[in-house]
This record gives C-alpha cells, sequence and structure tokens, in this order.
C-alpha cells in the first residue's frame, strides 16, 4: 500500500490535527476552509435552489432557513465540511466527508461548484484537496461518491482518471425532468487514488501553465493599443 501521493498541491494552515477542522487547505485555483455559521446563508442559497439542488442532494425539499441551519449545526458534528472559495474568499461551493466509518474504513463524500466555474479545474481541485485531506488523516480504504445519472458533469470529473469505479447501480431510482434516473455509487480505493494522484497533479499543473499564459499574453495585448488578440 502506498503511503501517500508525491509532491502536494496543498498548502495546509492549522494544527493538522484529524479530530479539528481547523486548518485550511490551498490550491492553485481553490481553498478549503471550514464551514462557519457565518456561511449558513449562501449554503442555503444553493440548498434552496431546485435547480442546483437536484444535482447533489437525495433530500429535494426546501426547509426553512431556521431549520436548515440548524440541519447544517448537526451534520457538522458528525462530518468533515468546507467551504470552497476563491484566492479573494469568494465562496464558490462546498463539499463534505459524512458517513465516516473507521472501523470499516469507508466514507461518502460530495462536492458542489456553482455553475460558472463548473467546467474549470475547480470542482476536480477541490475533489482532489479533499481526497488527499480524507486519505491523508484517516485510515481509509476506499471512498464512495454517489453520482445522480444525468449529472454528466460529477460522473467524468470523477471517472476520467480512471481511479473510481462503480460499485453499486440504483436502477431507476431518483425522479428527475420527468423520467426516473439511476443512482451511480463509484468509489476509489486508497492504492488506486496514490496511483494517479500524481498524473492528475499534472494535468492540473498543465491548466495552471496555461490559464497563466493566457492572462499573460491579455496583459501584453492591453499594454498595446491596436494589437491583434494573442490566442
Amino acid at each position: 500500500m502506498t503511503s501517500g501521493p508525491g509532491p502536494s498541491i496543498l498548502g495546509e494552515h492549522g494544527t493538522g490535527s484529524p479530530t479539528h477542522e481547523i486548518h485550511s487547505a490551498v490550491g492553485r485555483w481553490v481553498i478549503l476552509r471550514p464551514v462557519l455559521p457565518p456561511d449558513y446563508p449562501v449554503l442555503y442559497t444553493w440548498a434552496a435552489d431546485l435547480r442546483e439542488l437536484y444535482l447533489w442532494s437525495h433530500d429535494r425539499r426546501v426547509a426553512p432557513y431556521q431549520e436548515f441551519a440548524a440541519r447544517v449545526e448537526a451534520s457538522l458534528r458528525e462530518s468533515q465540511s468546507y467551504l470552497i472559495t476563491l484566492a479573494t474568499g469568494t465562496p464558490i461551493g462546498f463539499c463534505q466527508a459524512y458517513d465516516l466509518n473507521l472501523v470499516e474504513g469507508w466514507c461518502s463524500f460530495l462536492v458542489y461548484v456553482v455553475r460558472p466555474y463548473r467546467k474549470m479545474p475547480h470542482p476536480a481541485e477541490a475533489t482532489i484537496i479533499l481526497l488527499d485531506l480524507l486519505f491523508k488523516y484517516f485510515p481509509l480504504r476506499k471512498i464512495y461518491a454517489d453520482v445522480f445519472e444525468y449529472n454528466t458533469d460529477s460522473y467524468n470529473i470523477l471517472t476520467n482518471h480512471g481511479c473510481f469505479r462503480e460499485e453499486a447501480r440504483l436502477p431507476n431510482h431518483i425522479w428527475y425532468e420527468s423520467r426516473y434516473w439511476s443512482v451511480l455509487k463509484l468509489a476509489v480505493y486508497r492504492e488506486d487514488y496514490y496511483e494517479a494522484r500524481e498524473r492528475m497533479d499534472r494535468i492540473l499543473q498543465v491548466q495552471h501553465d496555461y490559464n497563466s499564459l493566457i492572462a499573460r499574453q491579455g496583459e501584453a495585448a492591453r499594454e498595446m493599443p491596436g494589437a491583434p488578440p494573442l490566442h
């Protein structure tokens, strides 16, 4: 069994204790930090939007805010929950590891990122950061993700690198847009994750370098009035 990934993309701040969610994890595009009570209103805006709720939640009921806040408060005691932000502090999503079973060595997780960033590297990086934290701090053999069949963005992010495998399928399990869809239970094993981890990091680095190059070219073009676009 591999003990851990290669060079980490994370810059971690805090105690590093697995019993305290008080550190942040910093990537190239996103930061994961603990969910705090002042974050509840923005979490509620995402949970109250049925167009988005159908992408990540089995519970499609929109609860009143006070009930929602109480449920979040309770879930924080039983999960590892993080707000996903940009470097500016702007929240763009959240992620959570839940149903932690340290006896059998597994848990489940979800990652939600708002629509404007969904086709960008942010969801993939947030997923990698969360999995890094879970495999680093907890004796987990595997980590599950429930993916709704129609949520192709999530499915592609998790399966593109070959480390997630389908372990179960609940056929015709969930209703969405006039029909029933399956729920796929995907799993990543520790060994498979670390085998693919360096390759995923290289891909993110290429994306980061490309974005940086385009940004520099854009700045150069703005400094040269009348120059043609450089991409």
